[in-house]
């Protein structure tokens, strides 16, 4: 769940981009898992699901390696964008659930997060 404003806008990174409304301090945890709102789809769940929603689930989530399932965010933190040089990470010691801003994030910078820290480097950025 998303713990700070922010709008969608497209981006110079791909498509659709997740931007911070405000000022975000570094620090700030910006993202935090919220098993009440966002969802966890296990391998079972995926394969019940019809091939257009197994799409969407594989697009926009990432694998929580702790619980080894994916997970959904149900709201616009789907939309996080890659970078090398990220704005955001997992907070340490968090194993996913908390992501934070490194630096200090400007009002209308786009909020990246470098997807090789979950999936490694050879991950197919979206």
């Amino acid at each position: 769940m998303l713990l700070v404003p922010t709008f969608l806008a497209p981006s110079t990174i791909h498509g659709i981009g997740l931007f911070a409304t405000t000022p975000i301090v570094a620090g700030s945890r910006v993202w935090q898992l919220d098993e009440a709102f966002d969802c966890a789809v296990d391998e079972a769940a995926l394969a019940r699901l019809d091939v257009v929603a197994q799409l969407q689930v594989q697009h926009y989530a990432y694998v929580d390696p702790m619980r080894r399932t994916r997970i959904l965010c149900a709201d616009d933190a789907r939309f996080f964008n890659h970078a090398d040089d990220a704005n955001c990470r997992d907070a340490p010691g968090s194993s996913g659930t908390v992501t934070v801003a490194v630096r200090d994030i400007a009002a209308g910078e786009e909020l990246t997060w470098d997807y090789g820290e979950q999936w490694g480097p050879d991950a197919d950025a979206h």
